[in-house]
């Protein structure tokens, strides 16, 4: 059983990617052709999207480092990916009304099965290997 510590870290991981998603539909809408407005009120809501992008990037940053301290690396990067990858599907739904085959869905599956393998492995409940001499 993970201790809290390890747990923590999986959340942050998992908090993190959720950010970074957030941070690409800020992107999406301050770069790309979404916002219909013009004039001054185009300029105001680009920079208020770049605005949002970066606050998003922050808080990332933020979680991603803490994840980084409290569980192993490349469990928290794959977490941090893995959450990603399913919020961006799910805001990309809901958002901008794309459509995602069966196919994307098991692929998903068969991606987060292998994120949890990751992330249930616990360096703390590991023996280490002895260095050869």
């Amino acid at each position: 059983m993970p201790n809290t510590s390890y747990r923590t870290g999986t959340i942050l991981a998992l908090t993190a990617g959720f950010w970074a998603a957030t941070a690409a539909v800020f992107g999406k809408f301050g770069a790309g052709d979404v916002i219909k407005a013009e004039g001054y009120m185009q300029i105001v809501l680009r920079v208020g999207c770049i605005g949002g992008l970066l606050i998003c990037n922050a808080v990332m940053v933020n979680f991603f480092t803490k994840a980084l301290r409290m569980s192993a690396p490349a469990a928290a990067t794959a977490l941090s990916a893995a959450s990603n990858f399913f919020v961006t599907a799910v805001y990309g739904m809901a958002i901008f009304g794309e459509h995602l085959p069966l196919q994307w869905w098991l692929g998903a599956l068969l991606i987060a099965g292998g994120v949890a393998c990751l992330a249930m492995d616990n360096p703390e409940n590991q023996t280490p290997t002895p260095a050869p001499q």
